[in-house]
């Protein structure tokens, strides 16, 4: 029996870190939402670009500030 590999929406990690790198505050919240539901959706992916952060704060705070404005406008 074959097994079907899972396709990614985002093919692979340097393209999801791309997305994620990408994303910043002043960016319209819902795209920001967008993006990160696609992302936590590609769980592999999405751990690996994660454990990129570790040595890289400056990337770290984006994503965090990103993160932010979307909880913000969810809160609203």
């Amino acid at each position: 029996m074959a097994t079907e590999a899972k396709l990614s929406l985002f093919g692979d990690v340097s393209t999801l870190t791309a997305q994620l790198d990408g994303l910043r505050v002043a960016q319209n919240p819902q795209d920001l939402c967008k993006t990160l539901r696609i992302a936590f959706m590609e769980r592999e992916l999405y751990n690996q670009y994660l454990t990129s952060l570790v040595e890289d704060a400056e990337r770290t705070k984006a994503l965090l500030e990103v993160f932010d404005k979307v909880r913000r406008r969810n809160i609203s």
